[in-house]
């Protein structure tokens, strides 16, 4: 039986890959190569696993992914100004549609930090309805990409202004999560600006700054068992000794699933539809590149097994942020966390993930009570650790090093994370990249024809 599904797993990677050569197609054969990808890949993605068959190894992997991403779900859901229910949707039912779809054995999707700033300024602007209304757009535009064969254009945005950006979130989580974490209500930046004041200690609430900081010790500390759910450890013991004790600090509160049903969740009038897509379609933007460089990542640790396949990816995104918004979730990507969780636990096919979605589903169902008495500054403590991954000093330090068109480019794109101007600071970040890049050409040219 391993024969034979071996032999048409082989079959299919080769039918995939002679599928995949075809980089220039004529005329108009782009809509048709993106639709030939997406059935090809499917179609043998689906022979894989009936071959196969259901695994206890899919199952445990499922299970162990499951446990590191419930209390990410709810972090980042709460972040947002969201209901703890709409991560746990959008990583369940999301996180379903986008496995069973989707481009890659390995990808295991849901709410994503990188996200998150973006999501919170439509919730800030539009209320939280809006966040279902950006999943239902992050689906439209990243299934038009799939269809239409453009997958491969993510690959053109330059690494080092994508690692801007994610330090931009990074601090941007920072400010929003540490003062969650100390109990005040102070900004971050007038913390810091009365530092050696320490008039700020009087605001703090300590039982908070000791959720917080036990969850981040221990995410931290058992950071290197791979696939031990350390922050689930973490938030689960936190939230024990805050219950046992009667810590009076604010909780999650209730998580209320019994309402869910299908709807068409945002309605925006008149002349609001053009600024809330003016934030909607680059998040679907971001969605699409986030999910492409995970499932590239995760494919390039598998040794190439993880079948990937960009459109294909895209269209599964697509279906998976659809499926979140019209039950109420949050925008959803293919995350590298879960994804290097699922695929370093034994994960062989995209029923991994599968089960992943069903157990969060159960969870939220089942313990929503439970989930209800964590701790929110235990979830911003993980939230913190998850910051500070996120933001790149090394290599914005060896940018600066080695090329100050480069470094500028870095910090435009940090700087516009930051202060809620993403668009601009991509952009100039890009046009710099592109800037440097002739100059070299030009340079080249100057010492070729040089006497």
């Amino acid at each position: 039986m391993k024969q034979v599904a071996a032999r048409e797993s082989a079959h299919a990677r080769a039918r995939l890959a002679n599928l995949n050569t075809n980089h220039r197609p004529r005329g108009g054969a782009t809509r048709a190569s993106g639709l030939a990808e997406i059935k090809t890949t499917l179609r043998d993605r689906w022979s894989e696993v009936s071959a196969l068959g259901l695994s206890k190894a899919d199952l445990l992997a499922g299970l162990t992914v499951a446990t590191v991403a419930i209390p990410l779900n709810v972090a980042l859901a709460l972040a947002a100004s969201l209901p703890a229910s709409a991560g746990l949707i959008a990583g369940a039912i999301g996180g379903m549609f986008a496995a069973t779809f989707g481009g890659s054995n390995f990808q295991v999707s849901g709410p994503a930090a990188a996200l998150n700033v973006m999501v919170f300024a439509l919730v800030a602007e539009f209320g939280v309805a809006a966040a279902a209304a950006a999943a239902l757009v992050c689906g439209v535009v990243s299934i038009t990409i799939g269809v239409l064969g453009y997958g491969k254009l993510a690959n053109l945005l330059p690494k080092l202004v994508l690692a801007g950006f994610t330090t931009g979130v990074g601090l941007k989580l920072l400010d929003q999560q540490i003062p969650i974490l100390l109990g005040s209500e102070l900004a971050l930046w007038h913390v810091i600006s009365d530092f050696w004041a320490m008039a700020w200690l009087r605001e703090v609430e300590w039982l908070s700054v000791v959720c917080g900081i036990l969850v981040a010790w221990i995410t931290v500390g058992l950071a290197h068992l791979k696939s031990f759910p350390s922050a689930l450890l973490g938030i689960i013991l936190a939230t024990f000794v805050a219950y046992e004790l009667d810590w009076t600090i604010a909780r999650v509160g209730e998580v209320d699933l019994d309402s869910l049903a299908l709807s068409l969740p945002f309605i925006v009038e008149g002349k609001s539809w053009a600024s809330f897509l003016a934030l909607a379609i680059p998040l679907a933007l971001l969605s699409a590149a986030e999910s492409l460089i995970s499932a590239k990542a995760v494919d390039d640790m598998s040794g190439g097994k993880s079948g990937y396949s960009a459109n294909t990816e895209l269209f599964g995104q697509g279906i998976g942020n659809l499926a979140s918004g019209l039950f109420g979730g949050m925008p959803l990507a293919g995350v590298i966390v879960r994804s290097s969780v699922n695929q370093q636990a034994g994960a062989r096919t995209r029923m991994a993930a599968i089960y992943h979605g069903v157990l969060l589903a159960a969870a939220a169902y089942f313990f929503g009570h439970s989930l209800g008495v964590i701790p929110i500054a235990a979830l911003a403590g993980l939230l913190v650790v998850i910051a500070w991954r996120l933001i790149k000093i090394a290599l914005f330090v060896k940018a600066v090093k080695e090329n100050r068109l480069h470094a500028l480019a870095f910090l435009a794109a940090a700087v516009g994370t930051l202060l809620g101007h993403l668009l601009t600071g991509l952009a100039i970040g890009c046009g710099l990249m592109y800037l440097d890049h002739k100059l070299k050409q030009r340079a080249k040219r100057g010492v070729k024809h040089a006497p």
